[in-house]
């Protein structure tokens, strides 16, 4: 069963920012938009390759060495993503891993390093040696936040995902204004400020607003639900609907489907734009009352999907609607990335398989699909033709089917939402009714002995078994004055010790 605090919404106000806590604090916000920013840039950029390329250099090695490159981080990002998956079962009980992720960060900081410098220089062996670096310190870092993300449940999941590729959107738009060498040295120490907020979030455990606690999973309830085929411990239709939909995404980036027309005046509504935008219109939804209902906007997004291949497979034939491809696809694909996050949260609370491993399972699949698109499409030739858009438009209607498939995932998982929903709300409510119920005698040995407010407030702790520091601690007062107030409780109620005032207290429940 879900945690019933993943799921609390306000019920007075029509904003909840009691969300931004935990998993979804700022903190963690903050610090994971500069994790996705970096691979924003460092992935699936080339600002790292031509940073301190000289105006007349050989721009096109460069561009050869940065398409290598790409491959080359996808292929060490999914070695990775397998290894944590089978080594999931070893992995610490607390979702902070401090060491990998400090190793992961330095690694990634050195790796863009050697980027930064050898591509400029035409070397191919160092760039592609600090693109494998860069790739697996991306996966660790990736399953760092990731265990972050999915900690608290899916909701502080959807709140953290969004809010944090919609901050990365500013990043992004800030990272586009700088000069060339700037921007490449901005985008090297991406990883080491992400690791410092990681750092800091997890030394401000103590802090209620920054505590992330790891709930552990329920065993599915196998009497009512049937157990569906799964491949280390996860659910096998997760990922394989998204590595099917990543094979499709990527043969589309590698032809480049969504890429601006000449004449378009900037960049702005390219895929990475487009994913900030709609994770901030996640992000504000999230901390309304329509948090109760996301799987409206999950599908809403999913239908523009399925609009832009429709668009896409009119376009192979004219170019009249080729704009809405180029819209309606990336919005579709930004659902679809925090859909993934928050299924991942969603199996995660539900199933007993480790957090880790469910997040290597999805980001692997997701990963290994965009390298093998980016493969076929090489194969192809990256261009579209007579003979390529028929794989084109095959790959585009599986895509189609993993979006229905998603689709049905969501659905699922926001009604069991509201049901577990409801049912906490039930319980708390009963609770609530019960401690009322159950308080009453105090009121009344209160009201009949004349004690003041705060007296009151520390009887009634005093009552319950806790002790003077515990009292003092709660009410925020020193321990001299908590046992000031108790021998004056004592004295008005003409007793010497505990367990007289427990007789005298048993006695009210008649």
């Amino acid at each position: 069963m879900i945690a019933p605090s993943a799921f609390v919404f306000s019920r007075n106000g029509v904003m909840n920012f009691n969300v931004l806590s935990g998993s979804s604090s700022w903190l963690a916000i903050v610090g994971a938009s500069f994790f996705w920013s970096w691979m924003d840039h460092a992935m699936f950029g080339d600002a790292l390759y031509f940073a301190l390329t000289p105006g007349d250099g050989d721009l096109s090695r460069a561009l050869t060495l940065a398409q290598l490159s790409f491959i080359v981080m996808l292929a060490a990002s999914v070695a990775v993503f397998v290894v944590c998956a089978l080594r999931a079962r070893r992995a610490p009980a607390t979702p902070w891993n401090m060491k990998p992720t400090v190793v992961a960060a330095a690694l990634g900081f050195v790796g863009n390093a050697a980027i930064l410098v050898s591509a400029s220089a035409g070397l191919a062996v160092p760039t592609v040696a600090g693109a494998f670096v860069s790739g697996c310190a991306m996966a660790v870092l990736n399953v760092s936040w990731g265990r972050i993300c999915v900690a608290q449940g899916p909701v502080k999941a959807m709140t953290h995902i969004s809010g944090a590729w919609a901050l990365g959107l500013v990043l992004n738009i800030l990272a586009e204004g700088l000069t060339p060498v700037a921007e490449g040295v901005f985008i090297a120490l991406l990883p080491l400020l992400s690791c410092a907020l990681y750092v800091a979030d997890a030394r401000l455990q103590h802090v209620a607003l920054y505590r992330v606690d790891e709930a552990a999973g329920d065993a599915p309830d196998r009497s009512t639900r049937p157990a569906p085929l799964q491949v280390l411990g996860v659910d096998v239709r997760f990922p394989l609907f998204i590595l099917v939909f990543c094979i499709a995404f990527g043969l589309m980036c590698s032809f480049e489907i969504f890429s601006p027309s000449e004449t378009a005046p900037s960049s702005v509504f390219d895929i990475v734009g487009l994913r900030g935008i709609v994770s901030l219109v996640f992000f504000v939804a999230g901390l309304t009352v329509l948090a109760r209902h996301m799987e409206l906007l999950f599908n809403a997004c999913l239908s523009f999907m399925v609009f832009g291949v429709v668009a896409m497979t009119i376009g192979l034939y004219t170019n009249d609607v080729q704009g809405l491809t180029r819209v309606f696809i990336p919005i579709g694909y930004a659902g679809f990335d925090i859909l993934v996050w928050t299924l991942i949260a969603f199996y995660g609370s539900t199933t007993r398989t480790p957090s880790l491993r469910i997040i290597a399972v999805a980001m692997g699949a997701e990963q290994a699909g965009i390298l093998g698109g980016q493969l076929i499409g090489t194969a192809l030739g990256g261009a579209a033709n007579a003979a390529n858009n028929v794989v084109l438009m095959v790959l585009s209607y599986l895509l189609l089917i993993a979006v229905m498939g998603l689709a049905r995932l969501c659905t699922v998982l926001w009604r069991r939402q509201r049901v577990d929903e409801a049912n906490a709300m039930q319980v708390d409510d009963a609770e609530s009714e019960g401690d009322a119920a159950g308080d009453a005698h105090l009121d009344r040995f209160a009201d009949s002995y004349g004690l003041t407010n705060r007296e009151r407030d520390i009887f009634a702790l005093f009552a319950e078994g806790r002790s003077a520091p515990y009292i003092a601690e709660m009410l925020v007062l020193s321990e001299n004055t908590v046992k000031t107030h108790l021998r004056h409780i004592y004295t008005k109620c003409n007793l010497h010790n505990r367990q007289e005032l427990l007789d005298a207290i048993e006695a009210f429940k008649q």
